[in-house]
């Protein structure tokens, strides 16, 4: 597997991926995306944000040549690994369930939501800059997935008390009471031996 990153950005949540993966999977190759490689030599890539606008836009016109080459998915629109992960914990029946998401990202919140839409959930779709965040969250959602990225943004305790299930990706949210872990690697390996 080729994993393709930014070395000149030190990214502390991409890095403790990166050195997940090499320790979890065999054969991962690591270049900077100015590297010159042969991409169509490897079975699957891995681009790892943050990365390069023009570099992402080249990919995604490989990925449109190569589809069967996109590990992750957020290039050729599948279920990306990170929406996968949440969905591995999150109730099997999501019918009529109101779920909330704090990140629009193409990566997991956007696939996350259609997922979650096509399973009969209905989903709230917000990033962490939207002003009627915390009103949305007093109308007791029963699912709040949260990874938005910024430091600043925290969600008090008490708006949370009435939630059944919180997932916290990003320290959001101000309670012991939330799941900060999903089986990411364990995805990308199920994806990578399949291929």
């Amino acid at each position: 597997m080729l994993v393709i990153i930014d070395k000149e950005v030190n990214d502390k949540y991409r890095n403790q991926y990166l050195n997940l993966i090499m320790k979890e999977i065999e054969d991962v190759k690591v270049v900077d995306f100015r590297e010159s490689t042969t991409l169509k030599n490897y079975k699957s890539i891995l681009v790892l944000e943050p990365i390069d606008e023009k570099f992402k836009s080249q990919m995604k016109d490989f990925f449109a040549v190569y589809p069967e080459k996109d590990i992750e998915g957020s290039y050729t629109k599948k279920l990306t690994i990170t929406a996968e992960s949440i969905l591995s914990v999150l109730p099997i029946n999501l019918q009529s369930k109101t779920l909330v998401i704090i990140n629009q990202s193409e990566i997991f919140g956007k696939p996350l939501a259609k997922e979650l839409i096509d399973r009969g959930a209905n989903v709230i779709n917000l990033n962490s800059k939207c002003v009627i965040t915390f009103e949305i969250l007093k109308t007791r959602p029963d699912i709040l997935i949260s990874a938005s990225g910024n430091k600043e943004f925290k969600i008090p305790e008490e708006l949370l008390k009435n939630i059944d299930l919180k997932i916290d990706l990003s320290n959001d949210l101000v309670t012991k009471d939330k799941i900060t872990s999903i089986p990411t690697i364990e995805i990308l390996k199920k994806r990578y031996k399949k291929l």
